[in-house]
This record gives C-alpha cells, sequence and structure tokens, in this order.
C-alpha cells in the first residue's frame, strides 16, 4: 500500500479556509463554462457550444451590473470576447 504523500500546507489551508467536497460546472470545455459563469445562464442557450464560441457583447455579463453599481471593472482572460463591445460595458445604462 503506498503511503500518501505529506500536503501540511495545503491541510492548514483546508483547515483554516472553505473546502468544497463536490464542485460542479455547467461545461466540461472550458469557454462554455465561463460564458456560463460570465452571464449566469446555462451556456447552450448563449450559443456557448465549444471553445470556438464567442461570448458576444449583446449578452448581459456581471461586469454591467457592476458598472451600473458605480465600479469599474477589469475583465481579462480568455473570454472570446467578439464584437464593438470588448469590454462588455454598458455605455448607455
Amino acid at each position: 500500500m503506498a503511503t500518501p504523500c505529506s500536503t501540511p500546507y495545503m491541510d492548514e489551508l483546508a483547515n483554516r479556509g472553505m473546502r468544497f467536497d463536490a464542485a460542479y460546472c455547467n461545461s466540461p470545455l472550458c469557454a462554455p463554462s465561463r460564458f456560463s459563469f460570465m452571464s449566469g445562464q446555462l451556456a447552450l442557450r448563449i450559443t456557448g457550444y465549444d471553445n470556438g464560441s464567442e461570448f458576444k457583447a449583446s449578452i448581459l455579463a456581471f461586469a454591467h451590473g457592476l458598472h451600473q453599481m458605480g465600479y469599474r471593472a477589469c475583465l481579462s482572460g480568455k473570454m472570446h470576447f467578439v464584437e464593438p463591445d470588448q469590454l462588455h460595458i454598458m455605455k448607455n445604462g
């Protein structure tokens, strides 16, 4: 029987922080899963079928709500943003 490896720092982090025993995402693919997280909608509803899909500016993201509340949001990473509103900020809202 193999001896488990020692992970004292991870153990301490788990003891002092929050652990998820079961965490799920909406898609096994990264782009559709990100689309779902950003929009609060199922990926298939907003045409997030695969990693080649694009997150259109017409889809409201949580950044829109933050902007409306006066926050300056910065979106970064691989979100596959397209169309003129690359920042996903409602300018007239």
